[in-house]
C-alpha cells in the first residue's frame, strides 16, 4: 500500500483506504487493520509486530 502526496491529508486519506478495503478484504483480510485502528499508518509497516504503546507497556 503505497502512500502519497494525500500523507497529511488523513481524513482523505482513510476515506480513500476504507474504499479499497472493499475489494482488497477479499485476498488480504489482514490489511483491515491497516484501516480499522488508530495505528493503521503504523500497521503499514509492522503488520507481524505488537504496537508500539503494548511493547514499551510489556517491558
Amino acid at each position: 500500500l503505497a502512500i502519497g502526496q494525500d500523507n497529511f491529508d488523513i481524513p482523505a486519506l482513510i476515506a480513500k483506504l476504507r474504499e479499497r478495503r472493499v475489494s482488497m478484504v477479499q485476498s488480504k483480510p489482514q490489511f483491515t487493520l491497516i484501516y480499522d485502528t488508530p495505528n493503521w499508518l503504523w500497521a503499514n509497516h509492522h503488520l507481524s509486530s505488537p504496537p508500539p504503546a503494548i511493547s514499551s507497556n510489556n517491558q
